[in-house]
């Protein structure tokens, strides 16, 4: 039928014929003739999506071809130590990525990773601790205990969030108490005797050439792979991240699974901190914040690759090797000291301006 105005005058919609079940039947609309510029889009969404992937190979390409470099820079020895000194960071900075994902900063993994490693080598090494005494635990135990404690200052940090304290604060408290406690427990000294051989091997061992940390954090980012991309805990946490009002009014519980997000980086940071005390053989009572520049910058340069605009898994190893394959560059190339935490920082501060654009863009296409 014709839809008509009052008075006679006719729509100035077109007219629509109504079917039998009363829904509106529209006239087929031809589809949109290709615009001139598709290829060009296509060109520039393959360029962001792997952009960082391709910068990385030419990098390789430089240092190995490099005079000064190309002695050492592809050596099985030097991947080697690459490879192993970035396991601690990729677990580190998964435990940022799941906060940051639902909007929210966790600065304190960098405190609870070195924290639960001084933690994980006094329960293992019988350390006689300040009030607890001398107590000494199966390895597989004080890992379990580590990462539970871990967890719950991952709970400590959800709570605070939770009553409204912005996260940075909340975050930043928390590495500070640690710092202090961890000085406490250990009275400032490095806790380097009596740790199981076990322990030992496993920060030295390879496994077909790969060092042990190295395979063990890549299970540790499959394993967090799929709980993001294939649970529906990683759907929910998601869409926090796009729109927490949304995401309320769907039904989902945007307290509780931001809470959780805590807790899990909480109890990842601990598994990083175990992974630190085997690699170094001891128990170190360092500054925390020294792991979250490399692990923040490796986080937000993997929110540039792969999937453009959001934090994933992929992206953040791809992000973390571009930093480590920059630094050992220029290290081999006998830079001076300063410049590896100047670059730390240049790449922290493009990559979080690169990770916002994307963002915004891809909100806006939403």
């Amino acid at each position: 039928m014709d839809l008509r105005m009052t008075g006679g005058l006719r729509s100035m919609e077109p007219s629509v014929s109504v079917t039998v079940d009363g829904r509106p039947d529209r006239p087929a609309v031809p589809a949109a003739p290709p615009r001139a510029g598709s290829a060009l889009t296509a060109l520039v969404r393959v360029a962001s999506t792997y952009g960082l992937v391709v910068l990385l190979l030419a990098l390789i390409a430089f240092f190995g071809l490099h005079p000064e470099t190309s002695d050492t820079f592809l050596t099985a020895a030097n991947w080697r130590t690459l490879i192993g000194s970035q396991a601690v960071l990729l677990v580190t900075a998964l435990a940022f990525t799941l906060p940051l994902i639902a909007g929210e900063y966790d600065l304190s993994s960098g405190g609870v990773v070195v924290a639960c490693g001084v933690l994980f080598a006094g329960l293992v090494s019988g350390y006689d601790a300040p009030i607890v005494g001398s107590v000494r635990l199966s390895p597989i135990v004080a890992l379990l205990v580590t990462v539970g404690v871990g967890a719950l200052i991952g709970l400590v940090n959800g709570v605070l969030v939770g009553l409204e304290v912005p996260s940075l604060i909340a975050t930043l408290g928390t590495t500070i108490v640690l710092g202090g406690l961890t000085t406490w427990y250990t009275g400032g000294q490095t806790i380097s005797t009596g740790l199981p051989r076990a322990v030992r091997d496993l920060g030295s061992a390879t496994w077909f050439g790969v060092p042990m940390p190295a395979v063990l954090a890549l299970v540790v980012a499959l394993v967090v792979w799929y709980v993001l991309t294939h649970t529906p805990y990683g759907r929910r946490l998601h869409a926090i991240g796009s729109n927490a009002a949304a995401a309320q009014l769907v039904g989902i519980r945007v307290r509780r699974v931001v809470l959780a997000s805590f807790v899990l980086g909480g109890g990842l940071a601990a598994c990083a901190g175990c992974l630190l005390t085997a690699r170094q053989g001891s128990g170190v009572p360092a500054n925390g914040l020294s792991f979250v520049l490399p692990a923040l910058a490796g986080t937000f340069l993997g929110a540039t690759v792969i999937r453009p605009g959001q934090y994933n898994v992929i992206g953040t190893i791809v992000g973390l090797l571009f930093v480590a394959v920059s630094v050992n560059g220029l290290n081999l190339m006998g830079v001076d000291v300063w410049i590896q935490p100047v670059f730390n920082g240049l790449a922290l501060i493009v990559a979080v301006l690169l990770s916002g654009v994307l963002h915004r863009r891809m909100a806006a296409r939403t």
